[in-house]
């Protein structure tokens, strides 16, 4: 196996996007997989409609032994909101530098882009596990929806042949190969000038009510609800706020905020980043991060901190990347505590008055931190 996932449950595999979570697949969903994966849906597709829920459930249990074995990636499409099943998506050969991608979407789900964004999010989740030269896509030529899928990620056609399938039907089939162009563009171009090519601009915001464009938006493990949203405008009134938000013309990007409500003097906290899914993996995050760590700098902090999931990989690299150490944060057990400390001559001039720290508990207290600090949705 390549890089940190020999050393990944993949049982436990949680990847979530906007609309979507993917979880690893189970008995529980094969009487919606036997009533959703029929002819039409497999008309394209190499396998046939299973005979009966037996069936499914002995498909269900070989994948679940090859992802044991670490070979396969077999997961479960549910939209976030209702829990609803809505298909199956598939990352193969993990074990291999070429992985292959595959997805199917019930009837009812066509038409809502619903496949483009689950393999983009596992595409995403490759990236940020895997090490691989680029991933196989293989599709029906006929199959018109199928291919945008792939195209939309960046593929390229790499061969086309016939392939006969288990319904004794002979399609031409296309293999679509991505790789990491993204990944690519960042070590060979500068972020500012990759955002200027896509018209992306950062400010910053200025009243609280700018803050309301997050509301209902989804991120890593949490919606900006009500209560996530009143946090967000409280802390924005704080000294030295910086709130941040990315747009393509009139399209969200993303957003990010940091602020000295945090229980160590001195130190600013990044409390969020969110990117969304169609501009993940661009160097977007990094470039709010870097931001970030400026703004502590100017206002003469002696550090800036983050926290983010285990789970969160794409996160965690991003902090180790620009120098963050892992550090074991005696409030939050949870996930994993980032922190940069500035050495003396990169601090700007030191802040005079203290913050606002009325709503900090004293270290005594029995704290919360999971309802005080959002994680982060990267």
């Amino acid at each position: 196996m390549h890089g940190k996932y020999l050393f990944m449950n993949q049982l436990k595999i949680r990847i979530k996007s906007e609309r979507l979570i993917l979880v690893p697949i189970s008995k529980k969903h094969a009487k919606d997989i036997f009533r959703e994966f029929n002819e039409e849906i497999t008309n394209y597709m190499i396998p046939k409609p299973q005979e009966s829920v037996q069936k499914v459930e002995e498909w269900i249990a070989d994948s679940l032994r090859r992802m044991r074995k670490g070979s396969n990636l077999q997961l479960v499409i549910i939209e976030k909101q209702t829990g609803e099943f809505l298909g199956c998506a598939g990352l193969h050969e993990v074990n291999t530098k070429t992985p292959e991608l595959g997805v199917w979407i019930k009837k009812s789900g066509h038409r809502k882009k619903y496949g483009q964004e689950a393999m983009r999010a596992l595409k995403n989740w490759a990236d940020g596990n895997l090490k691989y030269d680029y991933i196989k896509y293989p599709v029906a030529t006929a199959n018109t929806a199928s291919r945008k899928v792939a195209e939309s990620l960046g593929g390229k056609e790499a061969a086309r042949y016939d392939e006969t399938t288990q319904n004794g039907k002979t399609w031409q089939f296309i293999e679509y190969r991505i790789d990491d162009k993204l990944r690519k563009n960042r070590n060979t171009i500068d972020i500012e000038q990759y955002l200027a090519e896509q018209a992306i601009r950062i400010t910053t915001l200025t009243s609280e009510k700018q803050i309301e464009i997050l509301r209902d938006r989804t991120s890593f493990n949490y919606t900006y609800d009500n209560t996530t949203i009143e946090l967000l405008k409280k802390n924005f009134k704080l000294k030295d706020s910086l709130y941040l938000i990315a747009k393509q013309n009139n399209k969200f990007v993303g957003f990010c905020s940091t602020d000295r409500d945090w229980w160590e003097d001195n130190f600013f906290f990044v409390r969020e980043i969110l990117v969304d899914s169609d501009f993940q993996n661009s160097g977007i995050g990094r470039q709010f991060m870097l931001k970030c760590i400026e703004h502590a700098k100017s206002k003469g902090a002696m550090g800036i901190v983050t926290e983010t999931d285990f789970e969160n990989i794409p996160m965690r690299k991003l902090c180790e990347s620009l120098h963050f150490k892992a550090w074991k944060n005696p409030r939050w057990k949870d996930g994993i505590t980032y922190k940069l400390l500035f050495k003396r001559n990169e601090r700007g001039t030191p802040h005079t008055s203290p913050p606002p720290r009325a709503s900090i508990p004293p270290p005594s207290q029995d704290t919360s931190p999971d309802q005080d600090w959002p994680k982060f949705a990267f």
